[in-house]
């Protein structure tokens, strides 16, 4: 037993004592005043007996008050245990709810970085963050609190549960992850191809000696060819780059917002965010997306459809 339970129980232990003493007291004086009133009636012996009588009733009504506070501060430890559990459950939820907001921003810099760059590397490195971000998912899954509410939940109401949601979020680049498993052989190959082209076409304009053939883009190319440039391929997204745009979840993941938004992930994220704000105290907020959209791929995806 520690320090603070030995403390916490020893006002108790010593409330106990007193009501076993009052208690105690109050049958002797019963016993011994009704035996001196009965069998010493009308003697002084009779008069004692019912002071003692009256004595036993003073301690019968200490033992009734003792017992009360006893019970009083059961009470009061049970309500101070019940809100230190509540605390502590809170906290645990709100570090959850970092954690997921964390998960969503990691998968949205990733998406913005790989459609910025264009690049087979930039796929490679994203990838690392998108099997981390399924670690910490199947990490919250599998958080004993997470697994108690789930079954809470499914008795009370059978609605979808907060594992249900992050089982969508997880399930979602799973997903994304299987295609990189699959297929990023072939665009690392082609990517080593592009590689060895461009060395030697940046050398080539680097030493002034580009034909007619490409002709160098427009300094300011017009807002509507901004997202399309034209010219040198050395300006534009490699072979890799197209052979990564054919895989469908990529693609998809990667394309306009509203897919993005109507997206499994996002969903999950949606219906999880407010149930993770109730749980840890926190007013919940409902309609907002979980992140910024990417208004360069909106941009470029609207203008490639005009």
């Amino acid at each position: 037993m520690t320090r603070n339970s030995e403390r916490n129980g020893s006002p108790h232990l010593l409330l106990a004592m007193l009501l076993a003493g009052f208690t105690v007291l109050a049958l002797t004086c019963f016993a011994a005043g009704g035996w001196m009133v009965v069998a010493r009636f009308g003697s002084g012996w009779a008069d004692l007996g019912k002071g003692l009588l009256a004595l036993g009733a003073a301690f019968s009504v200490g033992g009734v008050g003792t017992a009360l506070l006893q019970e009083l501060n059961r009470l009061r430890d049970a309500a101070a245990e019940k809100e230190r559990k509540e605390n502590e459950s809170q906290a645990v939820w709100s570090g959850m709810l970092t954690e997921v907001v964390g998960v969503d921003h990691a998968v949205q810099v990733a998406r913005q970085l790989i459609w910025a760059h264009k690049t087979v590397a930039t796929y490679r490195d994203q990838y690392q963050v998108l099997v981390a971000s399924r670690l910490r998912l199947r990490r919250m899954r599998h958080d004993p609190l997470v697994v108690n509410d789930d079954r809470q939940t499914k008795e009370r109401d059978g609605n979808k549960t907060v594992r249900d949601h992050l089982t969508g979020m997880q399930r979602y680049l799973d997903d994304l992850c299987a295609e990189y498993e699959a297929r990023y052989l072939a665009a690392a190959r082609q990517q080593r191809i592009d590689e060895v082209f461009l060395t030697g076409r940046c050398a080539a304009i680097a030493n002034r000696e580009a034909d007619a053939e490409y002709p160098p883009p427009p300094p300011n190319p017009p807002a509507q060819q901004q997202s399309t440039p034209v010219g040198d391929p050395v300006y534009l997204p490699t072979t890799a780059w197209e052979k990564l745009m054919e895989f469908p979840r990529l693609s998809k993941w990667l394309g306009p917002s509203f897919d993005w938004n109507q997206s499994e992930f996002v969903q999950s994220l949606l219906a999880l965010k407010p149930m993770l704000e109730e749980r840890s105290g926190i007013e919940t907020r409902r309609g907002r997306l979980p992140a910024d959209t990417l208004p360069t791929i909106d941009a470029a995806t609207t203008a490639s459809d005009t």
